[in-house]
Formats: C-alpha cells, structure tokens, sequence
C-alpha cells in the first residue's frame, strides 16, 4: 500500500505525463515542444522564436507535380473529361519562405507552414492542412474537384515527420494510463511505405444553406514519404470544381416550408419543446417541431464528414460514449441538408 507522499507523487508524474501529451494535440506550434534551448538559423526567414527551428533547404527549380504519384492531380490532357461540366476555378499558392522545420522530442520534425494547422490520424505523419471555401448556386450538382497546373519545390532536408498522438482522455483509474506510451507510437504500415503522404493532394466536402452550396475543400501542400524522409512542398495549383446545372425547383409558400426556426427534440420533452415553439410564435419567429424518432424512420445517414472522430473505431475512448447515437447524428445531418423540407430555414 502507498503512503501519502508515494501516492502524490505518482499523481504528479500522471499529472505531467498528461500536460505533455496535451502539448502535442494543441497545435503545431506547441505539440511536443521539448526542447527551447537553441535557435537555429531558417532559410528565407530571420523571424528567431523561443522554439528550435532547422535549416531548410529547397531545390533550386520549381517542377510539375502531375508527374508524381498523388491522387487529385489531373493533367491537361485529361481536363477534357470534363468539357461538358461547369467549372469554378480558385488560384492557391504557399510561399517556401513560409516553411520551418521544427525539431521536435524524440528525432522527430514538425514541418510548420505559415502556422497552419495540422492534419492526421493518430499513428499517421502530423502535416499542415489549409481549408478553402468554394461557393456555388444552391440548385447545382458537384461532380468531382481536382487541382491542376501544380508545381512544387522539393525540401532536400531527410526529415521524420512526428506521429499525430492519439486524444487524451481523463481517468478516474491510474491504470488506464499504461498504455500511454501506445499512443504516441507511429503507424508501421504508414511509416515503412515510400508513397508520398498523405498522398491525396485534397479532400472535399459538399455542405448547403438555403441560399448556396458550398466546397469545403481541405488542400495538403506537404507530402512526404515516410520511410526516406523524402519530402516536397506545392508551392502553386489551381482548385477546379466541377459541377452541373440542375432544373431549379421552385416551392410554393406552406406551412411545411413558412417556418424559419426549427425544434429538434426527443420525443420525452416534446410538450416543452412545443411550449418554446408557441413561446417563439408569439414573438414573430415561425418555428416548427420535429421529433428525432421521425428523423430517424425518415432519413437516411449523411457521408461521415472528412474528419476523423466517432466512425474511428480504434479509439479505445469510445465506450465512454455508448450512448451517443452517431447513427441518429448523420441522419439529423441529411435531415437538416434537406432544404426542399425546410426552404425558410434560418435557426435550429
């Protein structure tokens, strides 16, 4: 049995255990800041912060990413698959001068890019994600988005880019904290291949308003091969949408449709969410109620958003959320996409 000073200090040492994998889901400007002793020069920048930053060195001629193997790049010839398909263009670009190496604990880097914000799944490299809005008419239908006319530099340091740790989670019990030092334990599948990561050079997600349709579009301007520590930089491209006209449907007033404000209730406090409609209606916000077992019967499940989270069943943690339904999640999602149920719809 412990006596009270054994006990506090291993409370401490958890306590410190955790403020340090805390520091490293953060940012990519804090995760695993273990060393601030020195500061190294940094190419194209003589902005010195408080953290250790490497020398980074670019090749000296810019070259045409379509060549490479990475999903989501199309070439010239073969925009003519989309001849028939309305197009919107957005013109991107991030600036060498913009890019540090940071050393990290362990032999690890951080490769920050204009502090963007880093992407990935635990055990999966850590990289800069950038996420750009397109917007379209709501009545069209979005067919594919690519980027075309893509450079890149490649960065000549052979770096070993950190892995994303995986959530921290506060226990109750002490033992639950055994298996910390797995979380921070890169993926072996990922980190032996010589594909570039993350190997897509953009994800998307289609999201609408009543008003417009819009292209969340999530652009990955580094790409490294995990196993040789190869490592490139988009420095330019164009975002393509393309998308298709559809007939606009055209809805009459009803009161199905007049509603501007929306009650999404479970059907036990159904009587008071119908005291708040009538408490809205009376102030001039015409508001509907819907009971979740009606979306439930009635919908579909909406696509998993491009973020991971619920649908990653390798989190341990998710026994703590056995009553979360992310079934009913999705399909309140779909529900709420549906605009041709809602046309007025303002506030839920």
């Amino acid at each position: 049995m412990l006596n009270t000073g054994d006990s506090m200090k291993k409370k401490y040492s958890v306590l410190g255990i955790v403020f340090i994998l805390l520091l490293g889901g953060v940012s990519s400007t804090t995760a695993f800041q273990l060393k601030t002793n020195k500061i190294k020069e940094s190419t194209d920048s003589e902005t010195k912060t408080d953290e250790e930053l490497v020398k980074i060195h670019f090749s000296d001629s810019f070259k045409d990413a379509s060549t490479l193997n990475i999903r989501g790049i199309i070439q010239d010839e073969k925009l003519s698959n989309y001849k028939d398909k309305a197009v919107k263009t957005k013109q991107i670009s991030f600036a060498p001068s913009k890019c540090s190496i940071r050393q990290m604990d362990l032999g690890y880097v951080y490769l920050d890019l204009d502090g963007l914000e880093p992407s990935g799944s635990p055990g999966q490299p850590m990289l800069p994600m950038e996420t750009f809005t397109i917007e379209l008419p709501k009545n069209v239908k979005v067919i594919d988005v690519k980027m075309a006319n893509v450079n890149y530099r490649e960065i000549k340091n052979r770096v070993r880019v950190m892995p994303t740790p995986e959530p921290v989670f506060w226990f109750e019990d002490d033992s639950a904290f055994e298996d910390l030092v797995d979380r921070m334990m890169p993926s072996l599948e990922v980190y032996s291949s010589d594909n570039f990561f993350p190997g897509d050079i953009l994800s998307y997600h289609v999201g609408n308003t009543n008003e417009k349709k819009l292209v969340l579009i999530q652009v990955y301007p580094i790409q490294n091969t995990p196993r040789n520590g190869k490592t490139i930089l988009i420095t330019d491209g164009e975002i393509k949408v393309f998308y298709e006209n559809q007939e606009e449907i055209i809805y009459t007033s009803s009161s199905a449709s007049s509603y501007v404000n929306l009650v999404i209730t479970p059907p036990s406090l159904f009587s008071q969410a119908q005291e708040l409609k009538n408490f809205h209606d009376s102030q001039g916000t015409l508001t509907d109620v819907v009971k979740t077992t009606w979306i439930d019967e009635n919908y579909p499940e909406a696509d998993d958003p491009p973020y991971d989270g619920y649908r990653d069943a390798s989190l341990k943690e998710l026994i703590s959320l056995w009553r979360y339904d992310y079934s009913l999640a999705k399909k309140i999602i779909a529900y709420l996409n549906d605009t041709a149920e809602h046309t007025n719809l303002k506030y839920v």
